[in-house]
């Protein structure tokens, strides 16, 4: 599985664009681009759906990628990492069913 970084350079690449290019079309520093890409930078929700629109892809894949980054690398390290997702999920059932009653 890839991270977000990665998937956005292998669009970016895929597309032919260089780092130049698509920085200066999402209007930020060529520099903090490629530490996204590598891994070493969070993009923010904005960004990630501005490099949907720019590669022409559906946003959902990319935020889904994205937000499930943010999870892993925020629970990754815990020795029950696996338990918590499941809860995780539980309860983002059931308060999604409260919030739409």
């Amino acid at each position: 599985m890839e991270t977000v970084g990665k998937q956005i350079r292998e669009l970016r690449r895929r597309n032919k664009f260089t780092l130049s290019r698509v920085s200066k079309e999402l209007r930020i520093d060529p520099s903090v681009l490629s530490k996204i890409e590598r891994g070493e930078r969070n993009a923010s929700r904005k960004l990630i759906i501005e490099l949907a629109t720019l590669f022409n892809v559906d946003q959902e894949e990319l935020l889904l990628n994205y937000y499930s980054d943010k999870v892993v690398y925020e629970i990754m390290k815990e020795t029950y990492a696996n338990k918590i997702l499941k809860v995780a999920e539980k309860k983002l059932q059931y308060m999604s069913g409260n919030i739409n009653e």
